[in-house]
């Protein structure tokens, strides 16, 4: 049953229309262009991405070991345990390794350093070498030889800080030894039988450079044994490697959602930009007016018969507004083309007429024969005597009055019309002839409004138009997109 009067803009706050979940799935129905245009976009892409070549991608996994080279140094226990791993990331994208996999691969240096990465998983002591590539062999001659060369860069560190460290004990030994005998020396010129306070002083500092070289002997030959091997390979990169087109179908399906939800964002911006009316209780809220009726689209049997019983109403409700005054005039008033349906202007035509009431017509628009014939196709037997219902009228012929029911409907206006008379006349739209808006100065309107289509600025401008002119406006009438 139509929405009837009784509604106005106060039953929506501030005219503004809150946005519903059907909201969410009408409005980028509406505008489906840019939803296509997105997902066709994303489809696109996706076939692009597909189209270039594969790339492939290695991985190589090195388990960092930590190398305490001296090992006398060191601040506590368990130190010799912990390695900065963001050191370790620094030297394994350094120039050798790059170098490495360039010589490996046979590919230039940028292209090594841009198809080589380092991953440290949080909370490990593991690098991950990732190598991509267009070739099979080039990604793990890559992986392999990155992991390879970060080892032999490490451990030639560590070797380097290691030979260091020995190289410090021995010139540290061979100072010692070299005071040791000089010591030794002196005490053979001295004589053992009678051993003075100075002999035994420095029997005493042999003995100390004695304890010394000894722990210094020590200490070097611990350093020395110290394994300097920074780690090892985990795992090797090996076939089959996984590739960027692995899941293509995937990929292709999600381009097309992507680019789908792109185009329904940007359908809601469209939307922001250029409001259209989606209801009649939105068209009351924009316009000011109460809606009289909320027609919906005669698509299928129920709509059919929805559609004869919201006619009835909507007609009953106007001639309640108008009241019994002589020769009742109502002007049909829209924004643009198309936002006034032939099929509904005639219809409500013929409903007025059904209900026993002499209906004048007038069409100002340029589908006028158009709407003729509806009328007389939907009426009865012609004054002229011909059968009308349910055919076309021949081209030239002429037809002045048709029955319907128990009232009919005036195609030519007679010098006088009768006083009971009810004249509908469809203006042109408002946007293109103001002759509608002087037409309903001198009777009523009643706007009519297509949902999805009607402009809610055109329809604001029209509202306040029609105030400003003193317009005795009846209400606004909602009609489906598909009348």
């Amino acid at each position: 049953m139509a929405e009837l009067i009784g509604m106005d803009s106060s039953d929506v706050a501030g005219g503004r229309r809150a946005v519903t979940l059907t909201d969410l799935v009408r409005i980028p129905v509406h505008r489906w262009k840019p939803v296509a245009a997105g997902a066709l976009l994303g489809l696109l892409a996706g076939i692009v991405y597909l189209v270039l070549p594969a790339r492939y991608e290695g991985v190589a996994v090195v388990a960092v070991r930590a190398v305490v080279t001296d090992p006398f140094s060191y601040p506590g226990p368990g130190a010799d345990r912990v390695v900065n791993m963001t050191v370790e990331n620094g030297i394994a994208t350094g120039t050798e390794i790059v170098a490495a996999v360039s010589e490996a691969t046979g590919q230039s240096t940028e292209a090594a350093r841009s198809g080589l990465t380092v991953e440290l998983p949080t909370g490990t002591q593991v690098l991950r070498f990732r190598y991509v590539a267009q070739d099979t062999a080039d990604a793990i001659a890559g992986a392999n030889a990155a992991a390879n060369a970060y080892l032999t860069v490490r451990q030639a560190l560590y070797t380097k800080q290691r030979d260091t460290i020995l190289k410090s004990y021995d010139q540290s030994i061979d100072e010692i030894t070299k005071e040791r005998d000089q010591l030794r020396e002196t005490l053979s010129d001295r004589s053992t039988e009678n051993v003075s306070a100075s002999t035994t002083a420095l029997l005493n500092q042999l003995g100390g450079l004695d304890d010394q070289l000894g722990d210094l002997t020590d200490r070097r030959a611990t350093s020395a044994a110290i394994d300097v091997t920074p780690g090892n390979v985990t795992r090797v990169a090996a076939p089959p490697l996984p590739s960027n087109h692995d899941m293509a179908p995937i990929y292709a399906f999600v381009a097309i959602i992507a680019g789908a939800l792109a185009g329904a964002v940007g359908s809601f911006g469209l939307e922001g930009l250029d409001r259209r009316v989606r209801s009649g209780t939105e068209a009351s809220a924009v316009s000011g007016f109460p809606l009289l009726a909320d027609l919906g689209g005669p698509r299928f049997r129920n709509d059919k018969r929805r559609h004869t019983a919201d006619l009835r109403y909507l007609s009953l409700a106007i001639l309640g507004q108008l009241g019994p005054i002589p020769h009742r005039r109502i002007v049909l008033l829209s924004t643009q083309p198309g936002d006034l349906p032939t099929s509904v202007a005639t219809g409500l035509a013929l409903t007025l007429a059904g209900q026993g009431n002499t209906v004048g017509w007038e069409d100002h628009t340029k589908d006028a024969s158009d709407a003729r014939s509806r009328l007389v196709a939907g009426g009865g037997e012609s004054q002229n005597g011909q059968q009308r219902n349910g055919t076309a009228v021949a081209r030239g012929s002429f037809t002045s009055s048709v029955p319907v029911g128990s009232g009919r409907i005036l195609l030519l206006a007679p010098p006088e019309p009768e006083a009971a008379t009810v004249t509908v006349i469809r203006a042109s739209p408002a946007e293109q002839d103001d002759w509608g808006i002087r037409a309903a100065r001198e009777s009523a309107a009643v706007v009519v409004v297509r949902r999805d289509y009607t402009r809610a600025t055109d329809l604001e401008r029209l509202s306040n138009t029609l105030r400003l002119t003193g317009v005795n406006v009846l209400g606004v009438v909602a009609v489906g997109p598909h009348d």
